[in-house]
């Protein structure tokens, strides 16, 4: 709920912090280490990202039939700030980092004709675990459609590199603001302080 400035499901600017600092034991999380830690916005189950973000951001209704992928799949400007957004969250945050094939296009997981009988062919699949066919696959046209947000995570790839998310000793330190949605984060370099900062 972050990235549409509405918390939902418990969770709070607190919740997030644990979220980016690797969901640690001794901050009420799971993992011992933030390297233990899996971060990822979408996954085969339930929907892709692309797909909750049209529907968070009133774009589409779950049960709408898509009859222009084209238009459907083409981001808008407030769209492709709310991809950025989470995407930043993610490849920020301590600990691996995974993205689903076609989250870095925005894709969309409408279910496709086939000669299978499905009552929902045309709307957006929340669970398409069990879809070999048009639903899941790679439509490299819509990664031109896209382009932007995939320069944007080839960009976040690149920045993910630096040591500073390798260096299990780096020191990671939270900007607050009174506003509960603005968040800033300062990586700092541990045991090896030659290593270059991070401010997020």
């Amino acid at each position: 709920g972050f990235i549409f400035g509405k918390w939902w499901g418990g969770n709070n600017k607190e919740t997030l912090k644990r979220y980016i600092g690797g969901t640690l034991i001794n901050e009420k999380g799971m993992f011992k280490q933030p390297g233990h830690s899996v971060n990822y916005l979408a996954s085969h189950d339930d929907y892709a990202l692309g797909d909750f973000i049209r529907i968070g951001s009133g774009k589409v209704e779950p049960e709408t039939i898509v009859t222009d992928m084209t238009s459907h799949v083409k981001l808008d400007a407030g769209e492709m700030r709310l991809n950025k957004l989470a995407a930043l969250v993610l490849f920020t945050s301590r600990g691996a980092c995974m993205v689903t094939a076609g989250q870095e296009y925005a894709h969309s997981k409408v279910i496709a004709r086939t000669t299978a009988p499905d009552y929902r062919i045309g709307r957006i699949d929340n669970n398409s675990y069990n879809k070999d066919n048009q639903t899941n696959w790679i439509n490299y046209d819509f990664v031109d459609l896209n382009s932007e947000l995939v320069e944007y995570y080839r960009k976040l790839v690149h920045m993910r590199k630096k040591p500073v998310f390798s260096d299990s000793s780096a020191k990671l330190e939270f900007i607050d603001h009174p506003n509960p949605f603005a968040l800033g984060y300062h990586y700092r370099p541990g045991e090896d302080s030659s290593r270059p900062e991070l401010l997020v």
